[in-house]
Formats: C-alpha cells, structure tokens, sequence
C-alpha cells in the first residue's frame, strides 16, 4: 500500500468528524434593546453562541477580559475624599460612626452576593439621548443623594443634591420594552433607574415625567437600614400589592433597573443580569 493511501486510511476518520462539524448549525442568541419597544427589529442584534460569550462577565475577570467584551477596565482603589462634592473633611459620608449613619453622600453599587464594589451611581446619564443612570469608575461623578425620611420600613424619597437637570427625585419609570407597570415572577416586566417626578409613597405607579421619558413613575420607593446603609428599592404595583422589587445591573446595556423576576429579563433581552445593592455612603 502507497504512503498516501496509508495516511488517507489513518486521516479518513478524523476528516469525516471535521466536516460532520462543520454541518452543525451554529446556536443564536438576540440580544435585545431595553430603550427600545420589542417589536423594533431594527434594534435587535443577533450573536452566536461564541460571540456572546465574549459579553458574559468572568467570576473573576480581569482587565483584559473586559476589554475583550468592550468594558472600561476595572476601578482603580478610590480615595473617596477626593469627590469634589465632598463639603469638607468632616463631611459626614466618609466620618460616620457606628452611632451615626449617613443619610447623605454617595451610593456605592455593589455586587450583591459577592458584595464586590462595582462602582458609584453616576450623576451623568448614560448618553444625551439615553437619560438613564449608571455606573462610574470616576468618584467625581458620583451623584450625591439625601434621605427624606430614612426608615427601614417605610419608603420615602431620594433627592439628587447634584442634578444635572431638572428632576431631582431619584426613582423608576417602565422602559419601552416593558409589557405594563406590574413587576412580578415569568414576566419580564422591568423600570429604569432614572430623574423623576416626585409620586407619593405607598401609591401605585403614577403617570409622571421622568428624564428617561415619560411612562410609569414612582419615586417615593427607597428604605433606608442604617447599620448596613443600605438602599432598598419597593415598587407598588399597579393593583396595589408590594412588588418582589430586584434591583439589578445589565453589563452589556451598561443599565441599572427593577424587575420581579431576574431570569426572565435575562432570557427576553439576551443579558447577563448581575443582582446588585445600593449603600449609602
């Protein structure tokens, strides 16, 4: 038997598997806009498996797989005294005692399992024309809020002390992509963190204006724990009853907003959803 019949009879098996492979279709996945109503196709973006996973954050990534997935690299370690919002050295968010929580300063966004620091709540909007708060590295662009009436069990509203425009309650609107004002379990129902229109605590969502846009506002959602500072979102629902309110961060829409069930957001827009809490720092 000639050298090049052996190698055929050794290889054939192996190219026979090659292009068996290459005949397998290759899964999809859509990612979806939250800015944009679902039946905008134009706003759809459709990834293989592969290339969406380039999206999906790392359990501990580092600054070349964020850059990978189109991210800023990770914060630096902050000095927080170095906010220019800060008043003076005694300012009260960076020298609470354990007596003595704040009730206004920065809000740190942290991971809410691991409770890793991913950044503060950014004073700026995503962009001009996408009004909605984010994440920022910078602590120079921290927004500043006050509690009105902090409690743990009644929630009250958040003032935005450095506004950049007119709206200086900070609440939620339903975003264009959601079904209805009704946060609940299988469905993926969700509203953005944004500037609002002062609503009243308690009350269902009201039609109010927002920087995001007009839609579902509430703004009086907030509870406030003093020992672990943290800032606790409760939307009403439209009936009345006291939504499961998860606040959670999109990496890859760069979004922070409410929804009741993270899974189903998840598996409706294509995100990775990264459940988050807010302290008052």
């Amino acid at each position: 038997m000639s050298l090049v019949l052996r190698a055929f009879v050794l290889f054939a098996p192996l190219l026979s598997l090659v292009a068996s492979a290459a005949t397998i279709p290759t899964a999809t996945v859509t990612l979806r806009s939250i800015d944009e109503p679902l039946d905008a196709g134009s706003t759809y973006m459709r990834y293989t498996a592969r290339e969406n996973a380039l999206h999906k954050p790392a359990e501990h990534e580092t600054n070349a797989d964020r850059l990978r997935r189109g991210l800023p690299p990770l914060p630096p370690r902050i000095n927080l005294h170095k906010n220019k919002h800060t008043p003076t050295k005694s300012s009260p968010q960076h020298h609470a005692s354990a007596s003595s929580k704040p009730t206004k300063g920065n809000v740190h966004v942290k991971h809410h399992k691991s409770g890793k620091f991913l950044g503060f709540l950014s004073k700026n909007h995503k962009s001009p024309h996408v009004q909605r708060f984010t994440i920022t590295s910078d602590p120079e662009e921290a927004m500043t809020v006050r509690a009105r009436t902090p409690s743990p069990d009644i929630p009250s509203s958040l003032t935005i002390t450095n506004p950049e425009d007119g709206f200086v309650n900070l609440g939620f609107v339903t975003g264009p992509a959601s079904a209805g004002a009704k946060l609940a379990p299988r469905s993926a129902n969700y509203a953005v963190l944004s500037g609002t229109d002062e609503t009243r605590g308690g009350d269902p969502p009201a039609a109010a204006d927002a920087a995001y846009g007009s839609g579902s506002v509430e703004s009086a959602v907030w509870t406030y724990e003093s020992q672990s500072q943290t800032l606790t979102p409760k939307w009403v629902n439209p009936d009345g009853s006291l939504a499961i309110t998860k606040l959670v961060y999109l990496p890859r829409q760069d979004a922070l907003l409410v929804t009741g069930d993270e899974q189903e957001l998840g598996d409706t827009f294509g995100d990775d959803i990264v459940p988050v809490v807010f302290e008052l720092v």
